[in-house]
């Protein structure tokens, strides 16, 4: 998994820079990082300590899926732009998509009320699950890693739909 992040974020179009409260909060919980300016920052850092998932754990009675712990302990990154195939549908043709990785605990923390509202979303469409946001795209178009079952979901609105676009995070981002 590592390698496939790592060859995402080299390809992406755009990176933002991490902020201070980013680097704030990956600072408290690993030393190593402590005193570092937004400058000395490269495009991302490496994950030193695990992010914490028995909150959201705890709030939906759930086990994260392994491959989403995985996808989320690789790397600290900001939001960034990417090209995928994977998430063009018949509605939406654009392969640009904006990366969802952690950016720090605290972006994990805050992402509760986000998995509350897509996962009501998707059940409402008759898909059972809990849905974390994994990219989304410019039309405000979700990616939901799906915990049940470990598939990648382009949810789409007015009207609100769904497309499987994948069977795993490594399919929806692997190249064809």
């Amino acid at each position: 998994m590592k390698r496939l992040i790592r060859n995402i974020i080299s390809n992406a179009e755009e990176v933002e820079p991490f902020d201070s409260v980013h680097l704030q909060c990956i600072a408290s919980k690993d030393e190593c990082y402590s005193g570092l300016s937004p400058q000395e920052v490269d495009i991302y850092l490496e994950v030193k300590t695990k992010p914490d998932f028995s909150g959201i754990e705890e709030t939906f009675e759930i086990i994260i899926h392994p491959e989403l712990v995985e996808y989320w302990s690789q790397v600290w990154c900001p939001l960034f732009i990417a090209i995928n195939k994977k998430s063009v549908t018949t509605n939406h043709t654009d392969e640009k998509i904006f990366v969802h990785l952690l950016s720090s605990q605290l972006h994990l923390d805050h992402l509760i009320n986000d998995i509350e509202m897509y996962t009501q979303e998707m059940n409402d469409l008759d898909v059972e699950g809990v849905f974390f946001p994994i990219a989304f795209k410019e039309d405000c178009w979700n990616i939901l890693f799906n915990n049940l079952d470990g598939c990648v979901y382009i949810q789409e609105h007015d009207p609100c739909e769904y497309v499987k676009a994948a069977n795993s995070i490594r399919e929806f981002y692997s190249v064809d």
